[in-house]
């Protein structure tokens, strides 16, 4: 069974090109999310050096189908391993904050000399 807390298929120095997250149930049953229009913040944190990265997410579509992106920046990825990641979903009334996840990050093939 798939861990529903765990992102996986990011590689260390992808940038440019937008990571999906879908925010899911306990069943792993997709959240309507589109109502959070005020503000979507994914937080990142690599747990071996501390390095915190922080990005603003957008709707794939609308939101009804709980899916977010975020495109990170050149340098952003720089260590393979366990990150941490948290998404904050904000409204004029209401802040939700989704439990931490695991974010895998794969290492980079070198090319060889």
């Amino acid at each position: 069974m798939a861990e529903l807390n765990k992102i996986t298929g990011v590689v260390v120095g992808q940038y440019g090109e937008a990571i999906i997250l879908a925010i899911v149930d306990d069943n792993g049953v997709a959240i309507d999310v589109s109502s959070y229009a005020t503000a979507k913040t994914l937080t990142m944190r690599d747990k071996y050096t501390l390095k915190v990265l922080s990005y603003s997410l957008t709707f794939v579509t609308d939101g009804t189908n709980g899916q977010v992106k975020f495109t990170p920046a050149s340098g952003d990825i720089d260590r393979a391993g366990d990150w941490e990641g948290q998404i904050e979903l904000d409204t004029a009334s209401a802040r939700a904050i989704t439990q931490r996840f695991t974010i895998e990050v794969e290492p980079k093939l070198a090319a060889s000399t």
